[in-house]
């Protein structure tokens, strides 16, 4: 079983990589950011570290028990931010205050993890693994050749994924007085054999649900919209698994074609509830026949459930974006 200075050691070692892979996903976020208004987004994401607290454990006996206390910048400082400088020398210098609160938790939450290893007769590699999971999410450990170790390339690629999605949550205004920033995510899809006929629709039982296209696509069309979406495209791979738009803080558009061109589309705010929902090239009547086929009270919240039923009527995960 390793000593407590040996534990020390390794803690002070971890907390580096970790604050060296924060700096990381940083970085390459200020090499792919796509920001109109640097104001509008410090104001959206400074005061928490939301870009990087997912990485962290905080439950009981952990290293970050809560951020409150660690003096990060404050949602007020946003006002100060007016360029990609602004922004990454405040983000910076936060990385810096939890590198030091965690280094000043270190010695108590290594105390502890040692105190249970005697007492439970842990073996080295038992123990280490304790000390890493007060530190970190299990999906920011790796295991290198039989020792845990911290996963610095997902926590980079987190780092920068979710910096991106926050440029494109933050809506902005212009001298002209238009509105940037709103992204949304659009799905698409296809029922057969619902519209029997101009004036009858099937029963819900025969509709046959479909992708219209396999991907999503990133919204609006323009020139920092597509480099965002070719670097959540790229970085995807290093965080694991498919893309989980349901987790993404933008507005999602759910559109529904029945009979040929004509659609029901369908609102989600970033949180994934419903807002709305509007026709395209469908008449009203049409539509209610629809709702009232399937034995819904509300059309666009019963599209929704139905095809998203698999995921609790949120957006389903995804491949790729385009």
């Amino acid at each position: 079983m390793p000593t407590v200075g040996e534990l020390e050691h390794t803690a002070m070692d971890w907390i580096e990589q970790v604050w060296g892979a924060l700096n990381q996903g940083l970085a390459d976020f200020d090499h792919s950011a796509a920001v109109s208004d640097w104001n509008a987004f410090a104001a959206n994401v400074l005061g928490n570290l939301i870009w990087g607290t997912a990485a962290f454990f905080t439950g009981g006996g952990a290293f970050i028990v809560s951020l409150a206390g660690i003096g990060l910048s404050t949602a007020a400082a946003a006002s100060a931010v007016n360029s990609l400088g602004d922004f990454h020398n405040i983000a910076r210098a936060d990385h810096d205050k939890l590198l030091n609160a965690l280094k000043k938790q270190a010695p108590a939450v290594i105390s502890d993890v040692h105190k249970l290893a005697t007492e439970r007769h842990w073996t080295s590699h038992h123990t280490y693994q304790a000390l890493m999971k007060r530190l970190l999410q299990p999906e920011f450990i790796t295991t290198v050749g039989g020792i845990t170790s911290v996963n610095s390339p997902r926590i980079s690629a987190h780092v920068e994924h979710e910096l991106l999605l926050r440029a494109g949550s933050s809506p902005s205004t212009d001298t002209l007085g238009w509105k940037h920033g709103n992204w949304w995510v659009e799905y698409e899809y296809r029922v057969d054999n619902a519209v029997l006929s101009w004036h009858e629709v099937a029963p819900l039982d025969q509709w046959r649900l479909k992708r219209e296209s396999e991907d999503a696509m990133l919204l609006p069309v323009d020139t920092d919209v597509r480099k965002t979406r070719d670097r959540l495209n790229e970085i995807q791979p290093t965080l694991g698994g498919r893309h989980q738009v349901a987790n993404w803080p933008l507005r999602k558009t759910l559109r529904v074609y029945f009979d040929g061109s004509r659609a029901v589309e369908v609102t989600l705010d970033g949180d994934n509830r419903v807002r709305g929902w509007g026709l395209w090239y469908m008449e009203k009547a049409q539509a209610e026949r629809l709702r009232a086929s399937a034995g819904w009270d509300d059309l666009g919240f019963g599209l929704v459930h139905w095809v998203w039923g698999a995921t609790g009527g949120a957006p389903a995960p995804i491949d790729r974006i385009r």
